[in-house]
């Protein structure tokens, strides 16, 4: 079996399905398929089988991607959807160092991550800081960033 991930990406948010086939594509022959399974989506949504959201210039790879019929359409194709054992994420925009900002977006596990991770960098002496850059070239001035420091 081979293992293939298709999706789509935006400036915010990205969503993929992973799939295997026992068919090994090259990445030109995976665009083909995946350029069949979403003409049959469109056909679908035309036809009434899906409600996705259309803008005002069509609809877009984003909801066709999340439509069941993409799904459907590949697995009349022989693709089939990986079954995980067990999944992990985060919200990825929450602080890993006792989150303040976005608690009410994060789940218990994760806000418990959160606070868990800052404990231990306290303890072991890891701080938010500021590091000071020499000069550009091109400006000749400092330049500053956020990093993690360790107390020495």
């Amino acid at each position: 079996m081979y293992l293939y991930k298709v999706g789509y990406g935006t400036c915010e948010e990205s969503h993929y399905v992973e799939l295997m086939h026992e068919k090994k594509f090259t990445e030109a022959e995976l665009a083909v398929e995946m350029e069949e399974a979403l003409w049959v989506t469109i056909e679908g949504v035309a036809d009434g089988k899906d409600n996705i959201f259309i803008a005002d210039d069509g609809p877009s790879f984003q909801y066709l991607i999340d439509s069941t019929l993409f799904v459907d359409a590949l697995v009349a194709k022989g693709f089939t959807a990986l079954q995980y054992e067990a999944t992990w994420s985060a919200f990825g925009w929450a602080s890993a160092m006792e989150e303040k900002g976005w608690k009410s977006y994060m789940s218990d596990e994760d806000l418990a991550l959160s606070n868990r991770l800052g404990a231990r960098m306290k303890a072991a002496g890891i701080t938010l800081g500021v590091k000071i850059h020499p000069p550009t070239e091109s400006d000749g001035k400092p330049w500053s960033e956020r990093a993690l420091i360790r107390e020495k």
